[in-house]
């Protein structure tokens, strides 16, 4: 509020200003009304506004401009038709409600698998082989991700990976000692053997240690030799401008992410 009454100018040549739909007329003054020698631009979507009961207005202020140009962008390579349709249901519910007159209905659209955009149960390997090149596999946790990429290392040995997550050397560790208890490597965290954690995972306990369970019982005598090579080329190596055939990344991580 104070640099807005104080009409303080912006360095900045240009500014962007995001989620518009819930600015308050000070923010707008602030950054947009009172920079008119800067280059700006309002990025926003009126459907998702939750910030009303701070004076946000966002849809009154955004037509009150005068703009060089609008854009709409409703089409998106971000998810597939399952989403998107979940999405459409909640934007044709909202365009019946009492907020309709907040923002202008509109629908999503997704980009078909055949013209770039995303592609759901894809089978990435068979037979050794990698079956597609440039791809990126969005998944939900990084305990996913790092099951993924054990599984694709093992499969498809000369794979090149990337991950974008923040999956830790923890998780490393872990399979390493669960991988000596289950071949007589002695007590973990007061576990004597495979079969007493086996047991106690069965009453409920451990439930964090799933994925990696799941990776001995998978690979076997392969683990440590792949976990090895996921530490020395994927972990350590952090390359995410490549080259590589497959990158992994939580749905989080790829937020703001671009890909060719």
């Amino acid at each position: 509020k104070w640099t807005q009454i104080q009409k303080l100018p912006l360095l900045e040549d240009v500014i962007l200003l995001d989620e518009v739909q819930d600015v308050t007329p000070c923010a707008l003054a602030f950054c947009i009304v009172q920079q008119p020698d800067r280059i700006r631009y309002l990025v926003g979507d009126f459907a998702q506004s939750i910030d009303a009961y701070r004076g946000a207005n966002g849809r009154e202020i955004f037509t009150s401009l005068t703009a060089n140009a609008r854009f709409s962008l409703t089409k998106s390579f971000r998810f597939g038709a399952n989403i998107a349709r979940c999405a459409n249901a909640l934007l044709v519910a909202k365009a019946q409600s009492n907020q309709r007159r907040n923002f202008e209905p509109y629908t999503l659209e997704t980009v078909s698998p055949e013209d770039g955009g995303p592609v759901n149960g894809t089978v990435l390997f068979q037979d050794g082989k990698l079956l597609l090149t440039k791809v990126t596999y969005i998944g939900r946790t990084n305990a996913k991700l790092f099951e993924i990429a054990i599984k694709l290392l093992d499969a498809a040995g000369d794979t090149r990976l990337t991950i974008v997550s923040s999956i830790k050397k923890a998780k490393l560790k872990v399979a390493r000692e669960l991988y000596n208890l289950k071949n007589g490597g002695g007590p973990w965290r007061k576990v004597h053997t495979w079969k007493d954690l086996c047991n106690r995972m069965e009453r409920g306990d451990f439930a964090d240690l799933k994925m990696e369970v799941g990776l001995v019982q998978i690979h076997g005598e392969k683990l440590l030799g792949l976990l090895d090579r996921y530490e020395r080329e994927v972990y350590e190596a952090n390359n995410y401008s490549g080259p590589f055939d497959v990158m992994l990344t939580t749905a989080h991580k790829a937020k703001g992410l671009e890909w060719d």
